[in-house]
């Protein structure tokens, strides 16, 4: 997982440091105006959303059990 900060208002408040351990549900940070959060998965990961979607934060899966 990657915070990438916009061009523009380049906002991110991260809550933890990082490489600090994550469960799911964990509040890592905040994002604010056109900053993004990009996600790395293994690539053996079954993908259970799609380009574009959006999600919720500690609420959607993106990978299927």
């Amino acid at each position: 997982m990657v915070q990438i900060a916009g061009a523009v208002a380049r906002r991110i408040v991260p809550y933890i440091p990082r490489g600090t351990k994550v469960e799911q549900g964990d509040r890592i940070g905040l994002t604010r105006f056109d900053s993004r959060v990009d996600i790395h998965l293994a690539a053996d990961v079954e993908v259970a959303v799609e380009v574009g979607q959006k999600t919720t934060a500690g609420v959607a899966r993106l990978d299927r059990d």
